[in-house]
């Protein structure tokens, strides 16, 4: 609503009453762009016709001299430069409490513009800086003074991107749309900042773009700890990739040298063999406990040879299966007979049952005798005078071997380490037992190439239970390591 403030009364408008109340005022008909004018006689009648335009949330057009209106104390927001008449000025007062508050929370804006972490920068259609934050200072180095009316380019070096990055920028504001992305400029101290940067076009009522809003963030350590993980990476890739080379020729090499390293061998065993039966024969007794430990040492370093090489061989992917069908039965008990011996010696007990169902099997028979003897041994190696059980039965499609001792078992960590290549479950355990800590590698892998498993539950000072799974029919083809 529109209020004229006269010095002459014409005559009464019942709607103006009605809104902003009496009170005594004569009422007039309006005149050009206004709602209804009113007489006003003195100031106390000027402020309560203010008092009821507050109460009703309106604003009043005031006709008055300059001193008038300054002796009134309101707020006026707008006032025009052309008078309508010599002495006056029109001017729009608006609802005093309503632009106080206003006012209070531009204010807030304003300090939660200025104070923020982020650079915050507004600029006009040619690209000049009508408004940087405290943050622009403190990341470029550039004050306040020295930035207003200048453009970007002018003041901050961003020669890191070449010129369709900046066209890129510059199509997309032009096109109304925000960009954002990251930009790469150098601070006034040399040093280069890498900032996440937002920036939106502003549009006046008629569709004109007044403006430039841009908002960034210094993200420079977060780019920098992306850039050394980056290369910490790519380095670490290429170590890996240089120990797995080195380890692949490696076990290369021993595969290759398996005959080289077997044959003479072999021949030291067989030799010996030989010696110790023509001392026996010839009654050269003295020569037969020297000869043995000469032929036990050979069998001993082959075995260890034979580790190596097997182990190497399946690092190099050159183990091969030799699938064939057999009874699961008669193959159990000749690997039993084999190991009795050793029970016998060390005074351990070896239970077997196997159960009826068991049948028959296809798969790699030497691989699987020698992960069940690896298995028997160790039980009996690890265990003093006491009970070893071994329980082969069919679960589905699968064939489950059990072998449970009563020595000494192992922790949690132990067993953690356990199926690493050369690691035995304690550091002394290859002093005070012997082997290569290689066994058990060997006999997970091997059942993994059947397409099975070896699992292990165990308690220290408890004893343990290795369990072999494999199937009834080995895959065709190898299952991957």
């Amino acid at each position: 609503m529109k209020v004229h403030i006269a010095k002459s009364v014409v005559g009464r408008e019942p709607e103006a009453v009605r809104q902003l109340g009496d009170a005594g005022h004569e009422v007039v008909p309006p005149g050009p762009g206004l709602d209804v004018c009113i007489h006003h006689a003195s100031d106390d009648d000027l402020h309560e016709v203010v008092t009821a335009a507050k109460a009703h949330g309106t604003s009043i057009l005031v006709l008055g001299s300059p001193a008038e209106l300054a002796a009134v104390p309101i707020d006026v927001d707008e006032i025009a430069v052309e008078p309508l008449e010599p002495g006056e000025l029109p001017a729009r007062i608006a609802h005093m409490e309503r632009k106080r508050s206003q006012t209070t929370h531009l204010k807030l804006l304003e300090a939660a513009i200025e104070y923020a972490g982020d650079i915050v920068e507004i600029t006009d259609p040619a690209s000049r800086y009508s408004y940087v934050n405290r943050a622009f200072t403190e990341i470029f180095g550039i004050e306040k003074a020295d930035a207003l009316g200048k453009t970007p380019g002018s003041l901050i070096r961003s020669d890191l991107h070449d010129l369709p990055f900046w066209q890129e920028i510059e199509d997309t504001l032009a096109a109304g749309n925000p960009w954002q992305g990251i930009v790469i400029s150098q601070a006034s101290n040399g040093r280069y900042v890498h900032l996440d940067t937002f920036i939106t076009p502003i549009f006046d009522g008629d569709g004109t773009m007044t403006h430039h809003v841009g908002v960034k963030r210094d993200v420079t350590r977060r780019i920098l700890a992306e850039e050394e993980l980056r290369l910490a990476s790519a380095e670490l890739v290429k170590t890996r990739d240089a120990a797995l080379a080195a380890d692949k020729a490696k076990s290369q090499f021993l595969a290759n040298m398996s005959h080289e390293l077997r044959t003479p061998l072999n021949a030291i065993i067989g030799y010996s063999e030989i010696l110790e039966e023509d001392a026996e024969s010839e009654g050269l007794d003295q020569f037969v406990a020297d000869l043995k430990k000469i032929r036990n040492a050979g069998r001993h370093l082959l075995g260890l040879i034979n580790d190596v090489l097997d182990l190497s061989k399946i690092e190099a992917g050159k183990m091969d299966l030799y699938i064939e069908h057999f009874e699961i039965a008669p193959t159990i008990e000749a690997i039993v007979d084999t190991v009795k011996p050793l029970f016998l010696r060390d005074g351990n007990e070896l239970t077997v049952e196997i159960a009826d169902d068991a049948g028959e099997m296809r798969s790699d028979l030497t691989k699987l005798r020698q992960t069940l003897l690896n298995l028997l041994s160790n039980a009996n190696k690890f265990t003093e005078r006491g009970s070893i059980r071994l329980v082969v039965a069919a679960e589905g499609d699968f064939i489950r071997m059990d072998v449970t001792d009563s020595g000494i078992g192992m922790t949690p960590v132990q067993i953690g380490r356990l199926f690493q290549p050369f690691i035995q479950a304690e550091s002394d355990t290859t002093r005070r037992f012997g082997g290569t800590g290689l066994g058990l590698t060997i006999s997970r892998r091997f059942c993994e190439l059947m397409g099975g498993s070896v699992q292990v539950t165990s308690n220290a000072g408890q004893g343990s239970t290795f369990t072999i799974f494999l199937p009834r029919e080995t895959p065709t083809t190898p299952s991957s390591t």
